[in-house]
């Protein structure tokens, strides 16, 4: 992909929520973040909102619209998932300045090659269409393409283990121009009144060190060979590696994305921010955002159906880095 200058690129977080809390969310967003109405999918299945950063990422809220047939429900990729919680992130692939000059999807076939090269027992399905109507009317054209293993199993042992969502990302491929998916240069959209301005972490738990050792490898493929292994033997397992974000500009430092087994209880930066509730059957996938703050703190709250969201907030002024725990 280098001869392209196309890289892969953080794009976004998924929060499934229950509808009603979608359509009245709890003061404690409200208050932090700045909410901006997305729309309905072309699928009639979903509708969202999202809250934009300035690094051009965005966390997007989802749920399913009100009296969906339940079998439709069951059949889409987050429809067996617990509302709630942060359900799965996107990669997407840009210019190298963050600019979207030329349709992204007609180099993923490089990402797809790639990863079947590797042997690692994962591949990336072929993208697949997928849109809304903004609240302006625009319409807004995207495809997809969702992680799979190749016989529904992986790791070195410990029994079978299903690929669950967030472990490894899908990708969101801009068939239309990214800035109107993602307005994140109106200054009046990225403004919250917590000060985040992107995303700091991505933390995502897995149940043993061999799923972890087997995740790795399809993340060096896809992010580059730069893992820090922390740990890696039979009790626990930690990778780490830096996320590049679409504005590069607008951001302190990179992100980190973190992959742990359960045994292990740090995101792997060197900084505090909590991994939800911490411990097995805590959330798989624990977010922290950039704010223009001077402390860290953890802002925190209901989200639907009596579960707590926490999302670390970490000053932009601390310099995180790889590091060994």
């Amino acid at each position: 992909m280098s001869a392209t200058s196309i890289s892969s690129t953080l794009d976004h977080i998924v929060l499934l929520l229950p509808h009603t809390t979608l359509s009245n969310l709890p003061g404690w967003i409200t208050d932090s973040f700045t909410v901006l109405d997305g729309g309905r999918h072309t699928n009639r299945i979903t509708e969202n909102k999202l809250i934009v950063f300035s690094d051009g990422t965005y966390i997007e809220l989802i749920a399913f619209v009100d009296g969906v047939d339940p079998e439709k429900r069951a059949a889409t990729r987050w429809g067996q998932k617990a509302e709630g919680e942060v359900v799965d992130w996107a990669l997407t692939l840009l210019e190298r300045d963050g600019e979207q000059k030329s349709q992204p999807e007609q180099f993923f076939p490089e990402i797809q090659a790639s990863v079947n090269a590797a042997q690692t027992q994962f591949s990336f399905a072929d993208p697949v269409g997928g849109g809304r109507t903004a609240p302006d009317g625009t319409e807004l054209r995207w495809a997809i393409s969702a992680p799979r293993t190749s016989s529904s199993q992986y790791g070195v042992s410990g029994g079978t283990v299903h690929l669950d969502e967030g472990e490894l990302p899908f990708w969101c491929l801009d068939r239309t121009l990214r800035h109107l998916r993602v307005p994140h240069l109106s200054p009046e959209e990225v403004n919250h009144a917590c000060l985040a301005t992107g995303v700091a972490g991505i933390s995502v738990r897995v149940d043993s060190p061999e799923q972890a050792i087997g995740l790795s490898k399809v993340y060096n493929v896809i992010l580059g060979s730069g893992a820090k292994p922390s740990a890696a033997d039979s009790s626990s397992a930690t990778f780490r590696w830096e996320l590049q974000v679409p504005a590069l500009k607008s951001s302190p430092q990179p992100a980190h994305l973190t992959i742990q087994s359960t045994q292990t209880d740090t995101v792997g930066v060197e900084t505090s921010y909590p991994n939800s509730r911490g411990g097995p059957g805590s959330a798989r996938v624990t977010i922290a955002l950039f704010a223009r703050t001077k402390n860290s703190r953890t802002l925190s709250g209901d989200i639907g159906n009596g579960q707590i969201l926490d999302i670390s907030i970490i000053p932009e002024s601390k310099q995180l880095r790889i590091v060994d725990v």
